[in-house]
């Protein structure tokens, strides 16, 4: 009789335990399944709200992810096409600006710890580094792994003054947005798409 009621109780004492065990936070799951990702190809939409404006500002083009074949950042080109052509490569310590017609620009990130920021920020969200997004960032998570959000809220006074927070949005491995929350009150929404 007592091992049939251990039989019969067995189940039920599984789902008890399950329950109890505390979940992987959001972002840590989100995070790991976007570290699996390869190096990928994808459209962007971008839209730009300035407050001195009253319709956004809006561009098009591609954005081209390399995870990198040992340990350091990624490379990074988002290839803007419309309405004017302009590169911005990111690629190591570096970001090089080409416009249409004129020469390359090359800016050293740590010259620039806001660029600096932002470039580590992009790399990292693309790689599922959560260790860096923790170093820049407090990060506060709401959904699901079938529909999060990650509200990354600077914790160096420096970064604060220029950036309020940075929000990615999507949906289990694919990273859909990017909203960068100037501290002036402007934005810059990136869709991936």
């Amino acid at each position: 009789m007592a091992d049939r009621r251990s039989l019969l109780l067995a189940p039920l004492l599984l789902v008890a335990l399950a329950a109890a065990a505390p979940a992987a936070p959001l972002a840590e799951a989100v995070m790991a399944k976007l570290a699996a990702l390869p190096s990928r190809t994808t459209g962007f939409v971008e839209e730009k709200h300035l407050a001195s404006l009253t319709a956004p500002l809006v561009s098009r083009g591609r954005l081209v992810f390399v995870r990198p074949s040992h340990p350091g950042p990624a490379h990074l080109e988002k290839d803007t096409e419309a309405p004017k052509p302009e590169r911005l490569v990111i690629d190591g310590d570096q970001l090089t600006i080409t416009e249409a017609g004129e020469a390359p620009r090359t800016v050293a990130l740590d010259e620039h710890p806001a660029l600096r920021a932002l470039a580590d920020t992009l790399r990292a969200a693309l790689t599922g580094d959560l260790a860096t997004l923790r170093r820049i960032y407090a990060i506060e998570e709401q959904g699901s792994e079938r529909a999060w959000r990650l509200m990354l809220v600077p914790t160096a006074p420096a970064l604060r003054r220029a950036m309020a927070r940075v929000t990615l949005d999507g949906s289990g491995a694919e990273l859909r947005q990017i909203v960068i929350q100037q501290a002036n009150g402007d934005a810059d929404r990136l869709i991936l798409q």
